[in-house]
């Protein structure tokens, strides 16, 4: 048993590594990138997606977790070792059934529409992006095919960020929460907002901001605040975290 989660461990550190290397180049290509760096890195983007995503499907990892199964049961539900088992079953059920091309193509083509996106943002022209969406959403559905789904295609989509939620949960939420965040906002005492509509020297806005990190505690030196034209924030490391925002 301690040889097997050992070795899974191992898989699992290893995919992680290769995913991080991933979100690094992605975050690289939207924060310091060349621009006419972008279609060799799509290309190394999905290369690497694809090695992580064959890497996770390896039939060893399945036979690594079914004869971890007696472990994980014998486990408190919570407990490290049983969640580590529990989620990579979760994980790599899933990854089965996704073709590893698919998984490619579906990086190379995101990284690909996100110069194009930047540049037709730019100029104000919506059609110029159009077929890169188009394309993205085919792949989507093609994705979301791959699953069986009971109440709608994008439940599999909303797996990859809150693991088991349905649509329909989401938006018996939503339905639920909606007129009484409407009521809220109708009756919430206006203020005086006025200085958010006022300019302010980018080189001031980003001190504000770095003001704003170390009163929430971040540890100069373990982040980095970029600019970019789409904020994000994305981490490789409770040690390495990367924010971006967009001055105006």
């Amino acid at each position: 048993m301690d040889a097997d989660l050992r070795s899974l461990r191992e898989r699992l550190a290893e995919i992680s590594d290769l995913g991080r290397m991933l979100f690094l180049g992605l975050w690289d290509q939207r924060v310091k990138m060349p621009t006419l760096g972008g279609p060799a890195r799509s290309e190394a983007i999905a290369t690497l997606g694809r090695i992580a995503h064959e890497k996770l499907v390896d039939d060893e990892i399945g036979r690594l977790l079914e004869r971890l199964c007696p472990h994980e049961e014998s486990l408190e539900y919570d407990s490290d070792d049983a969640s580590l088992i529990r989620v990579t079953r979760h994980d790599w059920e899933k990854a089965k059934r996704i073709p590893t091309d698919l998984r490619s193509e579906m990086l190379l083509a995101g990284a690909q529409g996100h110069q194009i996106w930047v540049d037709a943002r730019a100029n104000n022209d919506f059609a110029a992006f159009l077929p890169t969406l188009e394309r993205n959403l085919e792949l989507k559905k093609r994705y979301a095919d791959c699953f069986e789904w009971d109440d709608s295609p994008y439940t599999p989509l909303l797996d990859d960020f809150e693991p088991y939620m349905k649509t329909s949960e989401v938006t018996e939420v939503f339905g639920t929460i909606r007129p009484v965040l409407a009521e809220l906002v109708r009756d919430a005492p206006r203020v005086d907002a006025s200085f958010l509509e006022q300019a302010f020297p980018a080189d001031r806005q980003e001190e504000f901001c770095k003001r704003i990190l170390g009163t929430l505690g971040l540890e100069e030196g373990s982040y980095r605040l970029d600019p970019t034209v789409h904020p994000f924030c994305t981490s490789f490391s409770s040690r390495d975290v990367r924010m971006t925002t967009r001055y105006n």
